[in-house]
């Protein structure tokens, strides 16, 4: 059996107290961290241009309208007379995550999501090859 002397065991108590320390230095810093990201898409946006495979398209974007609230649920109004509504989450990475709640049974999208300024919101899609741009602008907070 070892024997801790009394200077052994202060540096023991030390170091525990330093690691306890550092964790909860740790853990406060993670919660504190904001998605910064997911606060600021918060509010209602108007389509105004769309690119597919590098390349406008002259289509009517007037009834393209995407809002998100701070409760994590988001509308969306397409000019192809759709409409959805459900949650959403953002990653700090820039991944959108929509899950319809409109239909039963649909699977969640996962989007790339940009936003060069406050008002300015791009949403990436790429289906079956074909990658596209939908940008936003926007209207009210």
């Amino acid at each position: 059996c070892t024997k801790i002397n009394y200077s052994t065991f202060k540096i023991l108590v030390r170091m525990r107290w330093f690691h306890f320390v550092l964790f909860c230095c740790v853990c406060s810093s993670l919660t504190s961290c904001k998605n910064e990201l997911a606060e600021r898409i918060i509010g209602d946006w108007q389509a105004y241009a769309y690119v597919q495979q590098d390349s406008t398209i002259a289509i009517d974007l007037a009834p393209v309208k995407l809002s998100f609230n701070a409760q994590g649920q988001y509308c969306y109004h397409s000019n192809l007379l759709h409409h959805e509504c459900g949650h959403y989450q953002v990653s700090k990475q820039g991944l959108l995550k929509l899950q319809d709640t409109t239909q039963a049974k649909v699977d969640a999208v996962f989007l790339g999501l940009q936003i060069s300024s406050k008002d300015s919101l791009v949403i990436e899609m790429e289906e079956a090859g074909m990658k596209s741009r939908l940008s936003f602008y926007r209207y009210s907070n």
